[in-house]
């Protein structure tokens, strides 16, 4: 029931028996997760032919019952579970903005980055790509009849949504866990700077939580040029110097 505030905090190898790997979020909470990292939560090492798989049912980052927990400049990368790769959303909802959801899986069944069981999770100015599932939604899943809402966001093979691509980010080095954007990505300048939310983590510790979101995952401006990147990461800003990239000055 808490509506606790993290900032600039990393989940890492964190595991469950059943269900939220790294975080079980239940009953009326509302917390606020801005500028956290989530990566290999729910993956033991262990595989079902040697008897030591212990990969969660559910929600290999996060698992949402009947809470409404909110996400802000985070990364989810390499969690696995049976479904809900990353979060397992089921009777309640959860808000994505600016976060980037990559190389998820869901093992089983559905939802590779994310099981959305009620269509009621909003989804903007984000990222998921490389998400695999076992059956259905590789990047979403929901029920037949209920859909999430997503908007100004980059989906690997599609999603209905104002302003939603399905074009290659191009990360920079996902192998080597580097999910910043190429200077060529389409991502760039195509988020929507109104989804910005207000500085409630104060992330330029200028003891203003009013004003909007200033930075990104990284703690650099978080609307580089002119308008705010799709996913957790900026392309920096770089005048002159014969840059010639899509952050640079002309």
């Amino acid at each position: 029931g808490s509506s606790a505030i993290f900032v600039q905090c990393v989940f890492k190898n964190n595991n469950a028996g059943k269900f939220g790997a790294a975080v079980a979020v239940r009953a009326d909470s509302s917390p606020q997760f801005i500028n956290c990292t989530f990566s290999n939560n729910g993956d033991d090492g262990g595989t079902p032919a040697d008897g030591t798989d212990d990969t969660p049912l559910g929600g290999g980052a996060i698992y949402v019952y009947r809470g409404t927990p909110t996400f802000t400049n985070c990364l989810f990368s390499d969690n696995i579970a049976g479904e809900g790769g990353a979060l397992l959303i089921y009777t309640g909802s959860a808000s994505l903005t600016n976060c980037t959801l990559a190389d998820n899986k869901a093992t089983i069944g559905n939802g590779g980055a994310i099981f959305d069981e009620l269509g009621a999770t909003t989804i903007r100015n984000s990222i998921l790509w490389g998400n695999t599932a076992a059956y259905n939604g590789a990047q979403i899943y929901n029920r037949s009849d209920s859909t999430s809402t997503v908007a100004k966001t980059d989906v690997q093979g599609g999603f209905a949504g104002a302003g939603n691509l399905n074009s290659d980010p191009l990360f920079q080095s996902p192998l080597a866990d580097n999910y910043q954007l190429d200077e060529l990505s389409p991502c760039y300048n195509a988020g929507q700077d109104s989804y910005l939310p207000t500085d409630i983590g104060d992330l330029d510790w200028d003891n203003n939580t009013t004003e909007q979101l200033p930075k990104d995952l990284l703690l650099n401006p978080r609307r580089a040029v002119v308008t705010v990147e799709m996913g957790a990461y900026e392309i920096p800003y770089v005048g002159g110097g014969g840059c010639t990239g899509k952050g640079c000055s002309s």
